[in-house]
């Protein structure tokens, strides 16, 4: 069954964040301490240092990939939708995240979302924030899309920029660098492709940093 690793693994896809570091000044918008997320997931647990969240945490792991931890998606073969967040107060700044996917082929029924900006911890919902969007579509790019509330209204996905092809394949792996300024100007290096960049300041705060995964039987 596919699988997504983030050093964030999953089942369909994976999403592998053993670099989910967001490095960011995030006082330009916030005047609080900064919150932000690093995790190698060297430790082996999820739960903690920092704490991942989810409403079914049994559908989720930490797992070896390419002899590095990574978090993945555990979830049974099945048609299901997954996610996970951790608490981070960055909206600006610079985050990288590696993706990797085993045994499907990214597609509108298979693909993730990484949430960079969140305003709500259960990033399944009608989040205000931004992502990146890894399949759920009939491309093989990188996305970074806007959302303005429910998820399921095509209105409430706002597409900013796109990659060129960096996905294809039933395997492979991405490292993404995603970079925001105080002004709004978004800058996405994803893989080989030349970077592409989007000017959007809709959503200025962010309280969770989080995990989306679609995945077909």
């Amino acid at each position: 069954m596919p699988r997504f690793r983030l050093p964030f693994c999953a089942r369909l896809v994976a999403l592998v964040v053993p670099l989910t570091a967001v490095t960011a000044a995030s006082t330009a918008v916030r005047a609080q301490p900064l919150l932000d997320v690093r995790d190698a997931f060297t430790d082996g647990d999820f739960t903690r240092d920092p704490a991942w969240t989810s409403p079914e945490p049994a559908k989720w792991a930490v797992a070896p990939r390419a002899g590095n931890p990574a978090l993945t998606s555990n979830g049974a073969a099945s048609a299901d939708t997954l996610s996970i967040s951790a608490a981070s107060n960055v909206s600006v700044g610079t985050w990288r995240v590696r993706f990797a996917w085993t045994g499907v082929n990214l597609s509108t029924a298979n693909g993730a979302r990484v949430f960079l900006v969140s305003d709500r911890a259960d990033v399944s919902g009608p989040v205000r924030g931004y992502a990146l969007q890894f399949g759920t579509t009939n491309t093989d790019d990188v996305r970074l899309v806007r959302f303005d509330g429910d998820p399921g209204v095509a209105a409430n996905r706002v597409t900013l920029g796109q990659s060129a092809v960096v996905l294809g394949g039933d395997a492979g792996e991405v490292l993404v660098e995603v970079t925001r300024t105080a002004a709004g100007v978004w800058t996405v290096t994803a893989g080989a492709a030349a970077p592409f960049t989007a000017t959007d300041a809709t959503h200025l705060a962010s309280n969770a940093f989080g995990v989306w995964v679609k995945q077909s039987s």
